[in-house]
């Protein structure tokens, strides 16, 4: 496990090729920013620190830093989009020209009390020493077909089956039609379920035509108006959030069974989804955290007992948690805790509750 808790940062896959020159004579000891705006998907904080400045420090992936924000002190490590460094349940720091913090699983403007203009301070700590920790963990990313059993496995691709949900109704995947490998697999066992209604949960500009392009089965769905594109990102306490889980709801409750929730990789949105629906169906928390969890032994080996399972499953516990206003969720408030969040946050009423409970619990 970690030693240190904290923000983790994360330098672009793009910025690795830059020189750091970190013996330089007149290395930067420490680099000042302030914070410009938020993502509101994320609560992430967007700061106007430079690529060019953490190269002055000599910063790159694989160190511990210390960060200063907001009053905070944080000592975090410094990664890259395509680190072998999994869960994400830490925040982290990507450069595309200016750097942001993203929280991925915690709100970082929410949880550390961040304003506009506030200052930002990065100093390093530990030349590779996040690298050694992370090199002990021999975590392995699953790449292609062959290191899978099987084709779901490799599409992260199943049929959620929890609570009430009626057989063949509701399923899950990684991304179906962007192109690569893996899409190829779960398109092909999208169309053999049927799949009519399509939701992607982790939408970006050029998504859903990017899917459009690459599918003639989801440019069809689109066409008859059964796919809804959004980015819904994981501050569930934050407007953004409750706006957009609660049109996948309401898209839910208008378009016929089949559905497939997906985003890219269908981990982190596609996860959070689908443990609110399998909540509102009636789902136990055991439940719930072996599904969410399956995601992360298809990916990266992460089974129960592994060190970083736990870690996972707070990922998740911490979401419901901040639904449920802060107090724990268990198997016995799991479901109207998520349904009292449905009404009172995200503003669906117990009629349309009842006619997405309809949807998901009817056999086809």
């Amino acid at each position: 496990m970690l030693a240190r808790r904290g923000l983790m940062v994360v330098v672009a896959a793009v910025a690795l090729s830059l020189p750091l020159l970190a013996g330089q004579a007149q290395q930067a000891t420490s680099i000042a920013g302030a914070v410009v705006s938020f993502d509101y998907a994320f609560g992430s904080v967007i700061t106007d620190i430079s690529q060019e400045d953490l190269n002055a420090l000599g910063a790159e992936v694989g160190d511990w830093i210390e960060v200063t924000l907001s009053g905070h002190t944080l000592e975090i490590p410094v990664v890259s989009d395509i680190f072998p460094d999994l869960p994400q349940s830490l925040p982290g720091l990507i450069v595309f020209g200016d750097a942001y913090i993203v929280g991925w699983y915690t709100n970082v403007a929410e949880t550390y009390g961040v304003a506009l203009g506030d200052d930002v301070s990065v100093r390093l700590l530990d030349k590779r020493g996040y690298l050694r920790e992370t090199a002990a963990r021999e975590l392995h990313h699953v790449e292609t077909r062959g290191e899978c059993d099987t084709d779901e496995e490799y599409a992260n691709f199943r049929e959620i089956e929890y609570g009430d949900v009626a057989s063949g109704v509701l399923f899950r995947s990684s991304h179906p039609a962007d192109g690569s490998d893996r899409s190829a697999y779960a398109h092909s066992l999208m169309v053999s379920a049927g799949v009519r209604t399509i939701i992607n949960v982790g939408s970006y500009w050029n998504d859903p035509q990017l899917a459009f392009d690459n599918s003639d089965y989801y440019r069809a769905c689109g066409d008859s108006g059964r796919v809804l594109a959004t980015n819904i990102g994981l501050a569930v306490t934050w407007d953004q959030f409750k706006r957009e889980i609660a049109r996948v709801l309401r898209f839910i409750i208008a378009n016929e069974p089949p559905y497939l929730i997906h985003c890219q990789i269908g981990q982190d949105r596609t996860g959070l989804t689908s443990a609110i629906l399998e909540a509102l169906a009636g789902a136990t928390l055991t439940e719930v955290i072996n599904d969410y969890a399956l995601t992360f032994r298809n990916y990266y080996s992460i089974e129960y007992g592994h060190e970083l399972y736990f870690e996972v499953v707070e990922q998740l516990l911490s979401k419901l948690r901040e639904m449920n206003g802060g107090c724990v969720v268990t198997s016995h408030n799991l479901r109207s805790a998520v349904e009292r969040y449905v009404m009172d946050e995200v503003g669906l009423s117990e009629s349309e509750l009842a006619l997405l409970h309809q949807r998901l619990v009817t056999e086809l």
